[in-house]
């Protein structure tokens, strides 16, 4: 054996451990900044959903007071479709997306509740189009608007949770890597 080649390799070998070594450095770091993150996004996300929650709850509460108020604020052309009973459904309807709501944000990490919620904003949104533009019962305007523009919102802060929230049903093997080790 060649005792040139043996400090070469032990070098090498310093030199692999060191480098192996500031990569479990640099993969921690990164892992803590995402867990970071993630946390953050999950505080932003489920204030978003309380507030959004308690809108809609006020806004239920309004079609049973005055179950005629939709009639005026959202559905703005004349119809006889649109009277004091869909109001009413309407209130109904709007509590349900409310304890939704709710509830996802409680339970953020409950896949099947997250799903129910992003598809009753999806709901909500394709809702007030189809009014807008098929049935021709409304018009573009702020009280139409705005349930729009909350749920788009809404819609975009779920989907981009999904990288955040359930990161760790994605990776299974990232898991079973760490446990073996």
């Amino acid at each position: 054996m060649d005792l040139r080649a043996m400090p070469v390799k032990q070098e090498l070998e310093k030199t692999a451990a060191f480098c192996l070594h500031q990569f479990f450095i640099i993969q921690s770091s990164c892992l803590k900044l995402h867990v970071e993150t993630m946390n953050k996004f999950e505080r932003l996300l489920r204030t978003w959903l309380t507030l959004i929650s308690f809108m809609s709850l006020s806004s239920a509460v309004q079609c049973f007071v005055d179950s005629t108020l939709i009639i005026q604020t959202m559905y703005s052309q004349p119809t006889d479709h649109v009277n004091a009973l869909i109001g009413r459904m309407f209130g109904t309807w709007t509590i349900l997306s409310a304890v939704t709501r709710l509830m996802c944000a409680i339970f953020i990490t409950n896949r099947a509740v997250y799903d129910l919620t992003l598809f009753s904003f999806i709901l909500v949104w394709l809702h007030f189009l189809t009014e807008i533009l098929i049935f021709e019962s409304t018009e573009a305007s702020a009280g139409v608007i705005a349930p729009m523009v909350i749920a788009g919102i809404s819609m975009a802060l779920m989907i981009v949770g999904y990288r955040f929230i359930f990161v760790e049903e994605e990776q299974p093997a990232l898991k079973d890597t760490k446990k073996s080790n």
